[in-house]
């Protein structure tokens, strides 16, 4: 994978790292179009993430706006420079990309000579969720009406906006929808929904938002955010939304709202309390690092673009979720007894979403370190086969097995697809579970908590 080449985008690429994780993040992705003899294959966009069926083409413009003068004219001038450069250029840039990515996914390379291909399947029919990240106008924005620095953001089209200095357009002229994001924004949003499907979510319903209401105008994309996070979808979905009465034609959304989450007691108390989810992020991490490398102890027989489904699950649980899931691991991990074994399984939040179990199973004295984890993968397969036997809904199942808290901890984690069953897995299913007594004791765990569990209120101990 080539470096990337710029201060700008060397911070993008940290960022989309940071929060979606190596496996799925690349910089500089290349094209073989045009490649001659020892490769100079053609730059495909600044960084894209791949994740599933979502792809999250960046591209990221850096250059300063300059003012020739203090007057409306001046600004005027310059801002439509910028503008052009920055978010109308970089438009057109990732329509080309996109346009790649559907026609030749299977052309899509990690370095300029184009010998080292993506390592994870493409998807057939993508989500393109396009992306502009535009700097070096924070400093004029500043100057002119002081704060941070951010740009406006509206629904309007982003031509319309050349004419009208610091607003950031979202629709070109064929309605496409491009997120339009100022540095300020990116630390904002990337740091507060640092998981794929917390960012998804947001870009999903920002871009629902924006169609559904004639007019928006937003202070900066920060004031977008702080809004959005202190409202609670009005659906059945998962998270929060942009909630406004249907009949409101024109929506202002004024300063106050990013510093007032950054006070706000809901933030801090979320803060804390997930801390502990990181574990979850690390585990992914590990597991992504020996598939990449070759060094599982189990490797699948697909290589990576068979292993990826495990850990793509993994990281497909929003921060809440990974906050339940990784308490709920390293709490059986603490707490099984010497010499026992502890079973846990967990419902899929919605039916696109994993069934997780987990196994915490010592290493008996006598039993050498490579027969043990044969034995515990031969437990979690069958782990896996009780819990679709139970629950027929179960499509997806992923298994993750550890050792206790104590000495070496190694794990091991297998994918169990669901819809691939049949009469005969089921029987022997069936034998497993009451010969071996897997799941006979009711061990499910659907224990909620709240995401802004404030100390003091109810619920604060975060059982409902």
């Amino acid at each position: 994978m080539d470096t990337p080449v710029t201060q700008s985008e060397r911070y993008l690429a940290h960022l989309c790292t940071k929060a979606f994780l190596h496996l799925w993040s690349y910089p500089n992705l290349y094209k073989d179009q045009g490649k001659r003899g020892g490769g100079d294959g053609k730059e495909l966009c600044d960084l894209a993430v791949i994740f599933g069926n979502d792809v999250f083409i960046f591209s990221d413009k850096h250059c300063v706006l300059k003012r020739e003068g203090s007057s409306p004219q001046a600004l005027e001038q310059a801002w439509s420079r910028w503008y052009r450069r920055a978010v109308i250029k970089s438009a057109g840039q990732i329509f080309a990309a996109e346009r790649w990515f559907r026609t030749f996914p299977d052309r899509i390379f990690l370095d300029r000579k184009c010998q080292n291909r993506l390592p994870i399947a493409f998807p057939t029919n993508p989500t393109i969720h396009r992306i502009l990240t535009v700097r070096g106008a924070a400093v004029a924005a500043r100057e002119i009406w002081g704060g941070v620095g951010s740009l406006m953001t509206t629904n309007s089209k982003i031509a319309a906006c050349e004419k009208t200095p610091l607003r950031l357009g979202a629709f070109d002229e064929s309605g496409q929808m491009f997120h339009v994001f100022d540095e300020v924004a990116l630390d904002c949003v990337l740091t507060t929904l640092d998981t794929v499907s917390d960012f998804r979510d947001y870009l999903v319903r920002r871009e629902r938002f924006f169609r559904a209401h004639r007019a928006i105008l937003a202070a900066g994309e920060e004031e977008l955010l702080g809004y959005y996070l202190f409202s609670d979808s009005k659906s059945d979905e998962r998270g929060h939304d942009f909630v406004v009465n249907d009949q409101v034609t024109e929506v202002v959304i004024d300063e106050s709202f990013w510093e007032g989450w950054m006070t706000s007691r809901q933030k801090t108390a979320k803060e804390k309390a997930d801390r502990v989810s990181y574990c979850w992020d690390g585990l992914i991490e590990k597991f992504s690092f020996h598939m990449l490398n070759g060094t599982q102890y189990f490797p699948t027989a697909g290589g990576v673009k068979e292993a990826e489904v495990i850990v793509r699950f993994m990281a497909r649980e929003p921060r809440m979720h990974r906050r339940l899931l990784a308490e709920s691991l390293l709490e059986a991990m603490d707490t099984t007894p010497v010499g026992r074994i502890r079973r846990r399984y967990y419902p899929a939040a919605r039916p696109d979403e994993a069934w997780w179990t987990f196994l915490v199973m010592p290493r008996p004295p006598s039993v050498e370190r490579e027969k043990y984890r044969e034995m515990r993968i031969n437990y979690l397969t069958w782990q896996c086969m009780v819990l679709r036997h139970m629950h027929p809904s179960a499509l997806d199942i992923v298994g993750i097995a550890v050792d206790p808290q104590e000495g070496e901890i190694t794990e091991d984690a297998l994918y169990l697809d669901g819809r691939v069953w049949c009469k005969e897995l089921d029987d022997e299913a069936r034998e497993l579970r009451s010969v071996g007594g897997i799941f006979t004791a009711g061990v499910r765990t659907e224990r909620r908590r709240w995401e802004y569990p404030i100390p003091g209120e109810p619920g604060d101990d975060g059982d409902v």
